[in-house]
């Protein structure tokens, strides 16, 4: 896994692309320019030096506009809230798409904060593959399955509905802190894969130094297991996939 980004799907198409640093977004850059160059079977036409310009020269328009971008004011006021009252008031208002997280994520130290994140992948041990399932899926012919083979197609269909993939992000500037995380069962509509468990649809959670008898370490360490639940954490609408620069948090 690339330390400055993860890709979170099938690229190009459906994924979910995570930057742990405006580093990371310029690595992204020179990966699939680099890919694009090779599939085309132009490596001994375009130099890597101007792969890298190419690269850097896009790398700072984009930043430039990121930064300017700044923090969504939504997400601002959450953070700036200094009772617990507030936030919660703030989280009922409020909308929020991929892009302003992403914003928030890039521009974090603008409000004078660290980031940190983790996207841990539980898939439960019941569905772990056999040896004997593998090696009855390899030597199977075309045909309705049977016996080892058929089991582990079953579990194979049964990960993609039971598997957790989590996406957290926790923002500090002390004795301050901020933990944002959805799973994709949190971020995914009801349409697309049974029913969401908030009514409000697709959503992310949030919890902070404000909640009494929270410890930042002990939220950090919830996420090490497949199941998350961390008592009195908000729900935050939230469409992962929007990533229209217009779009804004808003109060609704």
């Amino acid at each position: 896994m690339n330390e400055d980004f993860t890709i979170f799907g099938s690229f190009p198409g459906n994924a979910i692309v995570a930057f742990s640093s405006p580093e990371g977004v310029q690595a992204f850059m020179r990966m699939v320019m680099t890919e694009h160059i090779r599939r085309l079977g132009l490596e001994h036409v375009v130099r890597q030096e101007e792969v890298e310009q190419f690269v850097a020269e896009k790398f700072r328009e984009m930043k430039a506009h990121w930064t300017a971008e700044g923090v969504p004011e939504g997400l601002a006021r959450l953070l700036a809230a200094t009772r617990k009252k507030e936030v919660e008031k703030v989280a009922k208002g409020l909308m929020v798409t991929g892009r302003q997280m992403a914003m928030l994520v890039l521009n974090h130290a603008q409000l004078g904060y660290t980031h940190r994140q983790k996207f841990p992948r539980h898939t439960p041990p019941h569905l772990a593959f056999t040896d004997t399932e593998r090696d009855a899926v390899a030597r199977s012919r075309p045909g309705p399955l049977e016996g080892p083979a058929k089991t582990f197609v079953n579990k194979l269909f049964s990960t993609f509905e039971e598997r957790r993939h989590i996406y957290v992000h926790m923002f500090e500037k002390a004795p301050e802190w901020h933990c944002f995380w959805f799973a994709d069962q949190d971020a995914t509509a009801s349409a697309t894969r049974g029913t969401n468990h908030w009514d409000g649809g697709p959503h992310l959670h949030y919890v902070s130094h404000l909640w009494p008898g929270r410890d930042r370490e002990e939220v950090w360490r919830v996420f090490d297991q497949r199941q998350t639940n961390i008592p009195g954490s908000l729900h935050i609408r939230f469409h992962a996939r929007q990533m229209d620069s217009d779009a804004s948090a808003r109060d609704l």
